[in-house]
């Protein structure tokens, strides 16, 4: 639509495992509290996964060298995020802003199919 501001993702600061493992914690406390972390796994060289389950809903996040992969998963189906929020395909660091940006579609996401 003309007139769209469009989002300015952060790809240039990506979070480490120390800093994002916490951080995504402090985030589904925040705004997705009903669910429980299944998978939590860090290594310095720049991986780490934290998978959240609730039900038959699965939010898994990972970073591999820098790169944010964002699966959410409901009755065992993939949930097309890009296809949702178009936006989405501009998002390539794992940054506070981006994973931040991604529990918040999720949380509406999620919020929608009630």
């Amino acid at each position: 639509m003309a007139g769209d501001k469009r989002i300015e993702f952060d790809n240039f600061a990506a979070l480490t495992a120390a800093e994002a493992i916490p951080f995504i914690r402090k985030l589904f406390t925040q705004y997705l509290p009903s669910f429980k972390v299944s998978r939590e796994y860090g290594v310095p060289s720049g991986y780490w996964i934290v998978v959240y389950v609730k039900n038959e809903i699965e939010i898994s996040i990972e970073s591999s060298r820098a790169y944010l992969e964002w699966i959410l998963t409901i009755d065992n189906q993939i949930v097309n995020l890009k296809a949702i929020d178009p936006e989405t395909k501009n998002i390539l660091l794992a940054s506070k802003f981006n994973v931040e940006y991604m529990v918040q579609l999720t949380k509406r996401v999620l919020h929608d199919r009630q």
